[in-house]
Order: C-alpha cells, then structure tokens, then sequence
C-alpha cells in the first residue's frame, strides 16, 4: 500500500517570489522540507498495535516521509528512538558508500542508536554485514537525493537523476523543480570505529532542545 502519488499529480505553481517551481495540486505545507525543496509523496503501510508498519520491507526503496524525519530529528532507524550518543551519533556504511575519512562524508542512511547498531549490521543487505562505522559529533544538513523535472512539449517530464545527493546550495541544478526522495547529511569531525565499540558509547543527556549541536 506504500506507493507514490502520480506524475499527473504535479504541476508548475508559483513560489513565494514568483517563480515557476515544481508544486503538488492541492499542496501540504508538510510536502516541502525546511528549504523549501518539494517533496514526494508516498502511502503508509497499515501499523500493528505498536505502531510498527506492517509488510515485508523492500530494502532499496526508502519510505520518503519516514527517511526524512529519521534524519532531520536524529532517530535511530531501527526503533525510530532519538539515536544520540554523549559523543555524537552512529551511522553505518556499506563498502562503496562513503568518501575518505576527514573529506566531509555525505550520507542519506539515518543514523542508528548503539544497541540496534548490530541489528542493522545484521538485517540490512546493503551493508553486507561488514559495515563502516562512523561516530559524528557535527552532521549539517547537506542536500537531497532525488528527481529532476522539465516542461518539454508543453508536459512535465523527468529527467534522469543526479548520481548522488544534491546539495542545497548547488547552483548547477535548480531545487525548485527537483522532487526529493531522500534528505542527506555531511559527517564532519567523524571517528571510524569498530562494530564492537558502539556498546561503550554513552546516552547523550537529556536537553529541552530537539536537535544536537552541528544538527541544523
């Protein structure tokens, strides 16, 4: 039951500033993040009495809505608990999916809290049970992985997708005709770590604020 809105349901609108953008016909304010980029629409799977979706998981299809709160608030995505730790937060990589380590490493996995950090390892083929581990005490959001759209021929068309995730302040593309699909996240001050390690780190403390430091 988790699938997309149709492409007739898209349109070209006005932004705030008057200029043409990608919009959805009878549009949410929820359907755009914080920087305005539009968003895709899914449908929600049917929940058991702990409000866990029910059906099988289709591993490379990450649910919109559900990986976009899990990275813009920190939960972990295994339980969707806050996923911090007293010394940053976890998140885990397969072999190919991360950049040299101090090289700013982009990601659109969220993270995962210390104790579910071998249960992803375990559960998740993209990780081939083998996974990098890196603790991030700064991760800014960074961009959004997702689907361009034109007018050609008088109809919205979309084009081929970037190979990775855009960044919001990329001047090559313009974000108002791209609907996202996954929101992305740059690791700074980042330590690679063992497996076996994450049992050490410590809960963050309790705060009245509702992102970490190097989260906004």
């Amino acid at each position: 039951s988790e699938v997309g809105d149709l492409l007739a349901d898209l349109r070209g609108a006005p932004g705030p500033r008057g200029r043409m953008r990608l919009a959805y016909r009878g549009e949410r304010p929820e359907d755009r993040d914080v920087r305005g980029v539009l968003w895709g629409r899914c449908g929600q799977a049917p929940r058991d009495e702990h409000g866990v979706p029910m059906g099988e998981p289709v591993w490379r299809m990450a649910h919109p809505a559900r990986q976009r709160q899990a990275m813009q608030y920190g939960l972990c995505h295994v339980c969707a608990r806050p996923a911090r730790t007293a010394e940053g937060l976890l998140f885990l990589a397969g072999r190919d999916e991360y950049g040299p380590a101090g090289a700013g490493i982009i990601t659109c996995q969220p993270p995962v809290c210390p104790p579910h950090a071998p249960v992803a390892a375990e559960l998740w083929p993209y990780l081939a049970g083998e996974p990098a581990v890196f603790l991030a005490a700064s991760c800014p959001l960074y961009g959004v992985l997702g689907t361009p759209y034109v007018y050609d021929a008088g109809e919205l068309q979309a084009l081929a997708p970037p190979q990775g995730p855009v960044a919001y302040r990329d001047p090559g593309l313009n974000l108002g005709w791209l609907l996202a699909s996954q929101l992305a996240r740059q690791l700074r001050a980042v330590q690679r770590i063992g497996l076996s390690d994450v049992r050490d780190l410590r809960p963050a403390p309790r705060s009245d604020s509702s992102a970490p430091p190097g989260w906004s």
